[in-house]
């Protein structure tokens, strides 16, 4: 599981509790995360503002809009990442999003051959989703459409560190995904559920798979999500994995941060 996926599944799990931005628009998160396979570990950090377009931010309302720019960093000392981001939410269990990614990938991965695919390289991403929050507590779902436009400083086929998938050859080449996510909030401090998701390179035609199931404690500003699942994509046979990602928000947050 991507560490960006684990991310998802701790946004998704806040929102089924709506909190008010009035006092402080801006919010800030910080993580920490490690896979068993394909093999990697990292953090990061992110930095929102919250501004409110119609509408009440309440625990017994969901009708309202909102405009949240972000901005995030994250590495794992080989592979390290910066973006700017802006949600737009006509109305809050709708997000769409656009965003511009820097990544420099400096390591091997594990399940790509290197001496035929460019690892080492500069890639850049310009991704646009949107996602669709849903369910009757303590049931949730959330289902997200991903496009990414990526190019590398490559000139043939390029890895990409955050899929563990290979682009086309040029350097460029467009990723799309699919990722839906449900389950139960058992209380205040535990939530489980499930999680699939597919990509697939549009010129490469290399694609993934995930499935996985998790459990998450929350104390506080704290939460702590760990679990298992399996991962199989063009470049290697369907194998399982263990994760655990660990994160702390400050501030009151409109979105899916």
């Amino acid at each position: 599981m991507k560490l960006k996926s684990m991310c998802a599944l701790v946004a998704i799990l806040g929102s089924a509790f709506l909190t008010s931005a009035k006092e402080n628009p801006w919010s800030y998160n910080y993580s920490a995360g490690a896979r068993s396979f394909p093999l990697g570990a990292g953090a990061g950090g992110s930095m929102a503002y919250n501004r409110l377009l119609y509408g009440k931010n309440s625990d017994d309302n969901i009708i309202y809009g909102y405009l949240r720019p972000v901005i995030g960093i994250g590495s794992s000392g080989v592979v390290n990442k910066g973006s700017l981001k802006l949600e737009l939410s006509p109305i809050s269990p709708l997000v769409f999003s656009t965003s511009s990614q820097q990544i420099g990938s400096y390591t091997a991965l594990e399940t790509i051959d290197c001496q035929q695919t460019d690892c080492y390289h500069r890639l850049q991403k310009q991704v646009s989703s949107v996602a669709l929050v849903f369910g009757v507590l303590p049931w949730f779902g959330k289902i997200e459409k991903t496009v990414e436009e990526q190019s590398s400083s490559a000139t043939n086929t390029f890895a990409d560190p955050d899929s563990n998938l290979v682009g086309g050859s040029g350097g460029k080449d467009s990723l799309q995904g699919t990722e839906i996510t449900t389950g139960l909030v058992l209380n205040y401090q535990w939530t489980a559920g499930l999680q699939w998701s597919w990509a697939k390179f549009k010129n490469s035609n290399a694609a993934n798979s995930i499935q996985s199931i998790f459990a998450q404690k929350t104390s506080g500003q704290r939460s702590l999500i760990s679990g298992f699942g399996f991962y199989e994509s063009s470049h290697t046979e369907k194998k399982p994995f263990a994760f655990i990602f660990l994160q702390w928000s400050f501030g009151k947050s409109l979105g899916l941060m």
